[in-house]
């Protein structure tokens, strides 16, 4: 599985990882802390803020997030 991370000034960092799915998002706009999860080879755990993050794309194994502070 592919990520990618879209920076605000629109570089694209890239990496292998081993799963990506959300967290409480079935109350996000409650939830203060739902977010993004990506499960890194090594079976550690990143945590994307859906306040700071937005999924562009998730298909076929590859994921797009974007940088988003707006």
């Amino acid at each position: 599985m592919t990520f990618t991370l879209i920076l605000e000034d629109g570089r694209e960092v890239k990496r292998k990882i081993k799963d990506f799915y959300y967290e409480g998002c079935e109350i996000a706009d409650r939830n203060p802390n739902a977010a993004m999860v990506v499960e890194e080879l090594d079976g550690n755990l990143t945590y994307l803020p859906l306040s700071m993050f937005v999924c562009e794309e998730w298909m076929d194994g590859d994921i797009v997030v974007r940088i988003d502070r707006a």
